[in-house]
């Protein structure tokens, strides 16, 4: 793992420089077909923009648009902070995560064109047999076209090259004590008894019964799975760019978030922060906005802003247009100067006509 890791890091780090220098976004795929600990590893070391991991949706499955639109999310936010550049890592286990099904949701002349869906003699998907970087870039490049914005995205994958290099020291001495451990229990008298693997446990090297290591049911070894409510991954996830619960309530964060992504188009920075990147470890959605009208002014002498909205009704965003409506409740956020020009908008006139109790806040309501 650590050579992998560290291996991993200095290509992420060359990337990144890359994309530093050239202005665009790195979209790399790493090895790690069941968890995500080295896509994690990787990313919280080299510093990467965002990673994602499978473990992250908790019970829910991951789906192509949601890994899409929190890779979006990451990049307005970060052009909103002044970098136009990055690089988001995607362990290559989200492609089992989302499943056949998932996948199967595009066309068969969409998968088509990213490889083809096939299981090896355990049952497991050909990972390398699907292009999932250019299949989640494609997917990007269409949200930032809807936005009108230029993007310079590459997809990479890394993975055999992180398991044939010369090991780091800390792997070279581990793997020593595992062999050294592996004959001594070969020659014991319990090797007559059960299977072992030998593992690492309190500093101290163990034979561990296969028994005690296979699923139940399917009969296979168990995944060790990252803990995403460990102290390390919420960490890991401070130091990433993601849209947060905080940039959608702040209204200064929010007005530069609209300002990356165009005003006109702020439905698609609203489906980033909901859909993947407002989603708690848990698995629950945080709480969003449904955003109607947004006027803003930022001069020497005068900055101020108003917006219209309404909360997300059951965990799911809302447009005003919409038929059935689950509540006839908007509130209006001002700060500065606007005046009696908020009352003359006309999107609050025609919301008036259709029953619509208009509520005026000064600061965000809870």
């Amino acid at each position: 793992y650590e050579t992998a890791r560290q291996v991993g890091v200095n290509l992420v780090n060359n990337l990144n420089e890359d994309a530093r220098t050239c202005g665009r976004w790195f979209l790399v795929v790493s090895m790690g077909r069941a968890a995500g600990h080295l896509a994690l590893g990787i990313g919280k070391a080299a510093a990467a923009a965002v990673t994602i991991i499978p473990e992250e949706f908790g019970n829910a499955e991951p789906t192509l648009d949601g890994i899409a639109d929190i890779i979006l999310g990451s990049i307005l936010k970060s052009k909103a902070l002044g970098r136009d550049y990055g690089v988001a890592v995607m362990a290559e286990g989200l492609v089992e995560a989302i499943g056949e099904k998932g996948l199967g949701a595009m066309s068969e002349g969409q998968l088509a064109r990213y490889g083809k869906i096939e299981r090896d003699p355990h049952g497991n998907l050909r990972m390398a047999e699907v292009d999932f970087g250019r299949m989640i870039k494609d997917r990007v490049a269409d949200k930032l076209r809807e936005l009108k914005l230029s993007v310079s995205l590459t997809s990479k994958d890394i993975g055999y090259e992180l398991r044939c290099a010369d090991p780091v020291a800390f792997d070279a001495e581990y793997t020593r004590d595992l062999g050294h451990s592996a004959v001594r229990f070969l020659l014991s008298p319990e090797s007559g008894k059960y299977g072992a693997i030998i593992s690492l446990v309190e500093g101290k090297t163990r034979p561990l019964p296969f028994e005690t290591m296979l699923n139940p049911a399917t009969k296979r070894m168990q995944t060790r799975r990252v803990d995403i409510s460990s102290e390390g991954f919420e960490c890991a996830m401070r130091f990433m760019t993601r849209v947060e619960k905080a940039d959608i309530e702040d209204p200064a964060r929010l007005a530069k978030l609209a300002a990356a992504a165009n005003l006109e188009h702020w439905p698609c920075v609203r489906r980033a922060g909901h859909n993947g990147a407002l989603v708690r470890p848990d698995g629950t959605l945080s709480p969003c906005f449904d955003l109607i009208d947004y006027q803003v002014r930022d001069k020497e002498d005068e900055y101020s802003l108003y917006f219209v909205f309404r909360k997300a009704a059951e965990g799911r965003l809302a447009s005003y247009r919409e038929k059935k409506r689950p509540e006839k409740t908007v509130g209006v956020i001002r700060y500065g100067a606007f005046g009696d020009l908020m009352q003359a908008s006309s999107v609050l006139a025609g919301l008036k006509k259709q029953g619509y109790h208009i509520t005026l806040y000064t600061s965000p309501p809870a």
